[in-house]
């Protein structure tokens, strides 16, 4: 198993075996107050690479930490697929999407998000959460606030 992409982006959707990618690369997010929503999604792209990956079926961990190393997430997602009659060259890739609309921000400071497959880390993503972002840098307009 490879991961084919990895990114941090403002939405994203799957439809018919397609990522549907808004705003990605998100690295930074503006919140004047905390807690705010973090008001982001993180898309993932999986590449099963040989049959007997297609055999058992497979974990997805994604934690996400904080910038005091706290847990605010730890989510899991189980899959297996279908052994196809004729193996396609290439592989065809598995289109994921972890909702982080909602989860809250509490800290400001560097944030970590560690992506696992069946136990073995596949990679990791960092994310600031500021105060104040420099002019021209995306920021949260929206209500973010959560009380």
């Amino acid at each position: 198993m490879k991961i084919l992409v990895s990114v941090l982006c403002d939405k994203a959707t799957v439809r018919e075996g397609l990522l549907h990618i808004l705003g990605g690369g998100v690295t930074l997010l503006g919140r004047p107050q905390l807690p705010a929503r973090l008001s982001v999604d993180l898309a993932l792209m999986l590449q099963l690479e040989n049959a007997s990956e297609f055999e058992q079926p497979h974990t997805v961990n994604v934690l996400l930490r904080d910038s005091n190393d706290e847990l605010i997430l730890a989510g899991e997602l189980f899959f297996d697929a279908p052994l196809p009659d004729e193996m396609p060259d290439p592989l065809p890739g598995l289109p994921l999407v972890i909702p982080l609309q909602d989860v809250p921000a509490r800290n400001y400071g560097a944030h970590t998000i560690a992506i696992m497959m069946d136990g073995q880390p596949l990679t990791d993503i960092r994310f600031m959460v500021e105060k104040q972002i420099n002019p021209g840098v995306t920021e949260n307009l929206e209500p973010s606030h959560i009380d």
